[in-house]
């Protein structure tokens, strides 16, 4: 069964590739991804900091630290959790992107729009807890600044620069490329963006690489 064309919804396509939620929303509303008020994101204060509860499929509760002048720009859209195969859980929203674009959703990551980076930019949580996006704990490096921390691209890596990450154009999504082998095994999994992928690369090189490095 073909699933609904909206990034992340596991739901069966019934109309125009939408399942019959999305597509309520798309007919009344203009926009499938519209989300009432009452159904945002629940926010809330606990020991002096700000906490953006999101709950996901498995009915896991995830606490996300958040800076209260960012709670009306967080507020505008709803938001869930992405846990990747290797690394840790992070948090991102999906906007609609027309009928006439190429892809009907993109992926909107809560660390980038809170910080407003550019393409070309990276974030990085300063603790390493990657649920904290309070905007104390928030960095942006440029890609020169972030290749200080690397031990080197591969020689033969040309297209990001990123140890052990490719970028695959012919991939329709998740165009970036984790490979790296352990011993007689290869590992490798795909990502949408160069940042995850660096990141997830970094942490396999020093699970399996730190005692060379």
């Amino acid at each position: 069964m073909v699933k609904c064309v909206i990034e992340h919804c596991e739901r069966d396509a019934k109309t125009r590739g939408y399942c019959g939620r999305h597509y309520q929303s798309l007919n009344k509303h203009g926009d499938p991804l519209y989300v009432e008020k009452s159904k945002l994101n629940k926010i809330y204060k606990e020991n002096d900091v700000y906490i953006m509860e999101i709950t996901n499929r498995k009915k896991e509760v995830f606490k996300v630290k958040i800076s209260e002048e960012c709670i009306p720009q967080i507020q505008e859209r709803k938001w869930y959790i992405i846990i990747p195969k290797k690394g840790f859980p992070y948090v991102a929203s999906s906007k609609y992107m027309g009928l006439d674009s190429k892809y009907n959703t993109k992926t909107v990551y809560l660390h980038r729009y809170l910080t407003n980076a550019k393409d070309d930019d990276y974030v990085d949580h300063k603790n390493h807890d990657s649920l904290d996006y309070r905007m104390d704990n928030l960095i942006i490096k440029t890609n020169q600044e972030n290749s200080l921390n690397r031990k080197g691209a591969n020689s033969n890596n040309k297209s990001t620069g990123v140890r052990n990450v490719s970028h695959i154009p012919v991939y329709k999504n998740r165009r970036y490329v984790v490979q790296i082998r352990v011993g007689g095994n290869k590992f490798m999994d795909r990502f949408e963006t160069l940042e995850e992928a660096s990141k997830v690369a970094e942490e396999m090189r020093e699970k399996y690489y730190s005692k060379y490095l």
